[in-house]
């Protein structure tokens, strides 16, 4: 469950960082 989690972050967060550019990004 913890693994599946996870992917759907990463997955998440990498089309976040591809949707939003890089200026907006707050890291």
């Amino acid at each position: 469950m913890f693994m599946i989690t996870r992917l759907l972050g990463l997955l998440l967060n990498a089309e976040n960082l591809r949707g939003k550019p890089v200026g907006e990004n707050h890291n």
